[in-house]
């Protein structure tokens, strides 16, 4: 087997719109663990959104969430690893999207955090299926009467804002934090010690996987790093522009099995 480890994104990667992973993907991710290769979701989802997924799948081991700054256990739920962003910087990044009145969420202890309800919570809470906690007051204030770290920040935008919002912030933040979209209306911010790439290429070094090994997956400016990393770096068609551009493989549509696709082709050999 060449490729021993296959690292993907779960939305827009492994499920499309409905958040269904299909028979054909499944199938496939199971026929390549039998096979002896290796498989592990790298996603921007909380740990705790992501890990009922891994095991209605059967998944085993670890499981990178936050953009790669939660290593999980899938079946105990325990932290392995984590990276959360100072509470002093953090605090100064909230104020300064306050102030520019741009709707966001912090994420720490399990939940994400809002200083109200919105539709745009209320939304994330169903699609996440996890709770969401209402602070009452600014999440800047929170974060500065609890000295909170955060593991991400996240603006939830018009996707007509997102590349104006992007650029403002990473032009006022890119030497202290990693800041990528992931999907066209959002914006997510984590340490700057950790992305996609940094947290494969960790898991790599403590399972004995080499670079030339592993195939990374995924759809979103946050996947570049992982992509760029790996042995086969791919891209979905219906993946961001500059995605495609980083990768050596366009894997066919979400909504057309391409994970399935890429794993049977050059996890599995078969044409």
């Amino acid at each position: 087997m060449k490729y021993k480890l296959i690292v993907a994104d779960f939305d827009d990667t492994t499920v499309g719109k409905d958040l269904v992973i299909s028979n054909i993907t499944i199938s496939a991710i199971h026929e390549y663990i039998k096979a002896g290769g290796t498989f592990v979701f790298c996603t921007g989802r909380m740990t705790e959104s992501i890990i009922p997924y891994a095991r209605k799948l059967g998944l085993k081991g670890e499981i990178m969430g936050y953009q790669g700054a939660e290593t999980a256990d899938i079946e105990t739920g325990n932290v392995l690893y984590s990276h959360t962003i100072d509470s002093k910087i953090a605090e100064d990044v909230c104020l300064f999207l306050e102030n520019n009145g741009w709707y966001y969420q912090i994420y720490t202890d399990g939940y994400f955090w809002v200083d109200k309800a919105n539709d745009y919570s209320r939304h994330y809470a169903v699609f996440s299926g996890v709770q969401m906690k209402e602070t009452g007051v600014k999440l800047s204030t929170s974060i500065r009467e609890n000295n909170i770290s955060p593991l991400k920040i996240m603006l939830i935008l018009d996707s007509s804002q997102n590349n104006k919002v992007l650029s403002k912030v990473r032009k006022k933040y890119a030497k202290s934090l990693t800041i990528n979209r992931s999907k066209p209306t959002l914006v997510e911010i984590v340490s700057n010690s950790i992305d996609k790439g940094k947290a494969v290429e960790n898991y790599a070094k403590r399972h004995g996987f080499k670079r030339e090994e592993i195939i990374c997956i995924g759809d979103g400016l946050s996947d570049i790093p992982m992509i760029e990393y790996a042995g086969l770096g791919v891209a979905m068609e219906n993946g961001d522009e500059l995605v495609k551009k980083s990768a050596k493989v366009i894997a066919p549509h979400c909504d057309e099995d391409g994970l399935a696709f890429i794993i049977n082709k050059y996890g599995l050999n078969i044409n």
